[in-house]
This record gives structure tokens, sequence and C-alpha cells, in this order.
């Protein structure tokens, strides 16, 4: 996969808050379509920081240069000409000055030959740069 990404942080009144995004173009082998990648993510730091806020936007579209649904069966996480628009939020809370406790949900607002079904996350985290 070839991709570009962007991305920087500033500050909303008194709050810090940051904006990422990305650009790629994922070159398949063996009769898979090349595929279209965008991205885009938003956060907000609350509560001197201890709680961040984001949310994100995720576009894949596929060139449909591959082989066709009537040549293969396919339909893992590897399916050929998927295509999907995803919308997640996620909530990262720092419960001491390294280990913090994450939450997050995300679903499809489009798809095609993909489960939409939403997903759901819960994780702990430590953070290196404190």
């Amino acid at each position: 996969m070839l991709q570009l990404d962007a991305g920087g942080g500033f500050n909303v009144g008194k709050l810090s808050a940051y904006l990422s995004g990305f650009v790629g173009i994922n070159n398949r082998t063996n009769g898979y379509s090349e595929e279209l990648r965008l991205g885009l993510e938003a956060g907000l730091g609350l509560f001197d920081q201890r709680l961040w806020l984001s949310g994100r936007l995720n576009i894949v579209e596929s060139f449909k240069n591959g082989e066709t649904a009537e040549t293969i069966t396919s339909t893992s996480l590897f399916a050929n000409n998927s295509e999907f628009t995803t919308l997640g939020i996620e909530a990262n809370l720092y419960v001491t000055k390294n280990i913090g406790l994450s939450a997050g949900v995300a679903g499809a607002l489009r798809g095609e030959i993909i489960a939409a079904a939403p997903s759901y996350s819960v994780g702990v985290f430590y953070d290196m740069n404190k």
C-alpha cells in the first residue's frame, strides 16, 4: 500500500485537539482489485487531557479491476471488490499518568460485499511518551 498521512495538533480555546487524515492506494495482486483508501480522524482532550474523545471516518473504494464474482468465491475479510464507509467514536481515559482505558464503537454507513455489523472495542493502553 502506498499511503500519505498528515495531521497535527492545535487548540480549541483552552482545549487540546488534533486532526489527521490519509489517502492511499492498496495495490493488490493475484486477481484482487486495487483500492482507494481515505480516512479522517479528529480528537479533543478534556479535563486537563485526562479524557480524549475522537471520531473516525474510513472509506474504501474498489477500482473493480480484479476478477469478478463469477470467477471466484470469496466472502472473507479479503473479499474482492468490497467497498465500505465506516464511522466510529472512541473514548480514552487516563487512570494514571501513563495507563488508561479505552472504549469505542464503529459501524458501516455503507457496504458492498462485506459484513456491516457494528464493532465494539475495549482496551487498556500504556502511554510511553509521558
